[in-house]
Protein backbone atom coordinates (compact mmCIF):
# COMPACT_ATOMS: atom_id res chain seq x y z
CA UNK A 1 0.00 0.00 0.00
CA UNK A 2 1.44 3.74 -0.81
CA UNK A 3 -0.54 6.88 0.94
CA UNK A 4 1.35 10.85 0.85
CA UNK A 5 0.57 12.44 4.34
CA UNK A 6 1.85 15.67 4.00
CA UNK A 7 5.00 16.03 3.08
CA UNK A 8 5.96 12.47 3.02
CA UNK A 9 5.30 9.45 0.88
CA UNK A 10 4.49 6.33 3.32
CA UNK A 11 4.73 3.18 1.27
CA UNK A 12 3.95 -0.42 2.98
CA UNK A 13 4.07 -3.92 2.56
CA UNK A 14 2.81 -6.72 4.68
CA UNK A 15 3.24 -10.30 4.39
CA UNK A 16 0.81 -12.80 6.14
CA UNK A 17 2.37 -15.96 4.92
CA UNK A 18 3.95 -17.92 8.44
CA UNK A 19 6.83 -15.61 8.47
CA UNK A 20 10.82 -16.70 8.52
CA UNK A 21 12.36 -18.37 12.05
CA UNK A 22 15.40 -17.02 12.62
CA UNK A 23 14.99 -13.73 10.44
CA UNK A 24 16.48 -10.30 12.28
CA UNK A 25 16.44 -8.31 9.44
CA UNK A 26 20.35 -7.80 9.18
CA UNK A 27 21.11 -9.29 5.84
CA UNK A 28 22.62 -8.26 3.05
CA UNK A 29 20.26 -7.08 1.34
CA UNK A 30 18.40 -4.84 4.08
CA UNK A 31 21.57 -3.26 4.69
CA UNK A 32 22.02 -2.62 0.97
CA UNK A 33 18.18 -1.18 1.07
CA UNK A 34 19.36 1.11 4.29
CA UNK A 35 22.12 2.27 2.56
CA UNK A 36 20.69 3.09 -0.57
CA UNK A 37 17.97 4.97 1.12
CA UNK A 38 20.27 6.60 3.33
CA UNK A 39 22.31 8.01 0.12
CA UNK A 40 18.91 9.65 -1.68
CA UNK A 41 17.68 10.55 1.85
CA UNK A 42 20.04 11.33 4.39
CA UNK A 43 18.64 11.59 7.60
CA UNK A 44 14.74 11.76 5.73
CA UNK A 45 13.84 8.27 5.96
CA UNK A 46 12.27 5.64 7.95
CA UNK A 47 12.95 2.27 7.69
CA UNK A 48 11.21 -0.85 9.52
CA UNK A 49 11.10 -4.08 9.40
CA UNK A 50 9.21 -6.52 11.32
CA UNK A 51 7.22 -9.06 12.60
CA UNK A 52 2.95 -8.21 11.78
CA UNK A 53 1.10 -7.30 14.82
CA UNK A 54 -2.12 -8.67 14.75
CA UNK A 55 -1.13 -12.04 12.85
CA UNK A 56 1.68 -14.15 11.53
CA UNK A 57 3.82 -12.35 8.84
CA UNK A 58 6.13 -9.75 8.20
CA UNK A 59 5.49 -5.84 7.76
CA UNK A 60 7.92 -3.25 6.36
CA UNK A 61 7.39 -0.06 5.98
CA UNK A 62 9.51 2.80 4.11
CA UNK A 63 8.95 6.70 4.52
CA UNK A 64 10.40 9.51 1.95
CA UNK A 65 9.96 12.91 1.19
CA UNK A 66 7.53 13.44 -1.30
CA UNK A 67 8.25 15.14 -4.11
CA UNK A 68 7.06 14.90 -7.96
CA UNK A 69 9.72 13.90 -10.22
CA UNK A 70 11.19 16.79 -12.70
CA UNK A 71 8.89 19.61 -10.38
CA UNK A 72 11.36 22.83 -9.30
CA UNK A 73 11.34 23.54 -5.99
CA UNK A 74 9.46 26.26 -4.91
CA UNK A 75 11.21 29.52 -3.04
Amino acid sequence: ASRRVDDWLDLAVIDTGPGEPGVDGEGLALANIRRRLELLYPGSHVFTIGARADGPGTEVHVRVPWHVAGASAQS
